[in-house]
């Protein structure tokens, strides 16, 4: 090999490998796919060894991929680590979050400016990944909900989410949903990206699940929040990212079903003990969960059977 591989194309690569996907590296990398592919291409002719399979919707590594990524995928987290650390260094003390990308936008990054006013010394760098930890991109903090994707690192809970069903109103004032088996009958917005949560509901009912029957199937969290707003089902969704829907009255809670417990977030981290900065974020986000989860148990109950009035159509 009579020249080096260019630490762009090495970067590509770790992307690629982690995502599973060369459109998502792409997503991630902010250019397009066919850039991912042509820096791909360019490393596999300066090795002269393919370094994935590529498939119709997903690639996969080939043996020499896999050692590959095995070699460079540390050394590019400890140069991203280093580089943080000198841009950092001097400045205020900084604590690098990862969180899933619905949690950020709808629960943490409204309460990030409450943070900023309380520790003005501390500064938040955000990054939103999905799926297992990337223990190479060494953050102080990750914040996930699925134990499956801790990456063997010890989660410490700090909030317990429960999920409401919710419609249009407009929806609910043409079907008038009032029991399990009339939600069973409905048009259902699922979440590829939540599949648990339908199955959790049927159970707790004791209804059959029938995914095929009638099921709106979308890619995430916030296209079932649009779809629902828009009245094209009844979608059973997470509470903590339906507060700014139902205070506008766009979507609201199907009366007479209350909120089931649908999971747990919690925090996790590789470096112990925690920096000054990591642990004052920590206290913080512990001490935001448990305010949020007072004022949620103090409010009415969802369910519509002790809200005063109807439920209000939308324009």
């Amino acid at each position: 090999m009579s020249r080096m591989a260019s630490l762009n194309g090495i970067r590509v690569f770790v992307i690629a490998a982690r995502q599973g996907s060369f459109q998502e590296a792409a997503r991630e990398l902010c250019v397009t796919p066919g850039a991912v592919s042509r820096q791909i291409q360019s490393l596999e002719s300066l090795l002269a060894v393919p370094l994935f399979v590529r498939m119709p919707r997903k690639v996969e590594l080939t043996p020499a991929g896999v050692a590959l990524l095995e070699a460079v995928g540390p050394a590019l987290g400890a140069i991203e680590e280093a580089c943080r650390q000198i841009a950092t260094s001097g400045r205020q003390s900084v604590v690098c979050l990862e969180s899933t990308p619905t949690f950020a936008m709808h629960w943490l990054i409204p309460r990030l400016s409450l943070f900023h006013a309380e520790h003005p010394d501390v500064q938040v760098e955000l990054r939103t990944t999905q799926g297992v930890i990337d223990k190479s991109h060494t953050s102080h903090i990750y914040i996930r909900r699925c134990p499956e994707q801790f990456a063997g690192l010890t989660g410490t809970p700090f909030m317990k989410e429960y999920s409401i069903l919710v419609c249009s109103p407009d929806y609910w004032h043409k079907h008038r949903v009032r029991c399990p088996a009339d939600v069973a009958r409905s048009r259902l917005v699922a979440m590829r990206s939540r599949q648990d949560l339908w199955p959790k509901w049927f159970a707790h009912h004791g209804i059959a699940d029938n995914p095929e029957d009638g099921r709106m199937g979308l890619d995430n969290t916030i296209l079932a929040i649009q779809a629902a707003t828009r009245g094209l089902g009844i979608a059973f969704i997470p509470q903590l990212f339906l507060a700014d829907a139902l205070a506008a009255g766009i979507l609201m809670p199907v009366p007479g079903f209350p909120p089931l417990q649908t999971g747990t977030y919690s925090w996790l981290s590789q470096q112990f003990p925690l920096s000054r900065a990591a642990g004052t974020f920590v206290n913080w986000l512990t001490d935001s969960a448990r305010e949020a989860q007072r004022v949620a148990d103090a409010a009415p109950c969802p369910t519509g059977n002790g809200a005063k009035g109807k439920p209000k159509r939308s324009s």
